[in-house]
């Protein structure tokens, strides 16, 4: 299995749409398309500045993907 931050799309009853950063898992690195997410977004929380960028980095590569639906999953 296999995993990357992902930009996720939630349309509320209302119509009101957010936009959230959420890891999705894949069966295997050669799957294009994510089976799950994380129930709720994820947040930057590590125990150094050097962890903190590597989160960052690898959230701002979410950016220049596909942004997924929250109902697909």
């Amino acid at each position: 299995m296999s995993w990357n931050y992902r930009v996720v799309s939630k349309t509320y009853p209302n119509g009101e749409i957010e936009l959230h950063i959420h890891e999705a898992y894949y069966k295997s690195k050669r799957h294009k398309k994510p089976n799950s997410i994380t129930e709720n977004p994820v947040t930057v929380g590590t125990d150094s500045i050097k962890g903190m960028r590597w989160i960052l980095k690898m959230m701002s590569e979410a950016l220049k993907k596909t942004i997924l639906k929250y109902e697909d999953f």
